[in-house]
């Protein structure tokens, strides 16, 4: 017996919304096994490949189940992140990449002094 869903919400939402939790589950999957591979490592090489093959056939998806996977990696980073720690993510980004490009942080922005 098939269960009934919610008023509004058709089966072609449903199917839409589990290909992108597959997506990005796969996505995570992957990119935790290249982030755990040793540095300079042949694993790390091959977790790397794999993970930008997977990720050039996602971007080749059409633009709405590209979207939705987008919007349910949003999802789930605001409902199980702790916004400081996601600030503080965001931040060491912004340092590595001053340091990267040379240049100092200036207004909270690289590349602006």
């Amino acid at each position: 017996m098939a269960s009934e869903l919610p008023e509004g919400v058709d089966r072609a939402a449903v199917m839409s919304h589990v290909t992108s939790i597959q997506i990005i589950g796969q996505l995570i999957n992957m990119t935790a096994e290249y982030m755990r591979a040793p540095e300079g490592s042949g694993e790390e090489e091959v977790q790397e490949q794999m993970l930008s093959d997977t990720l050039e056939v996602v971007c080749n998806m059409p633009e709405n189940i590209v979207g939705n996977a987008l919007l349910a990696l949003l999802s789930l980073i605001v409902e199980v992140s702790d916004p400081k720690d996601v600030q503080e993510w965001f931040d060491h980004q912004q340092h590595k990449i001053s340091e990267a490009m040379g240049t100092e942080e200036e207004n909270g922005r690289p590349g602006q002094g």
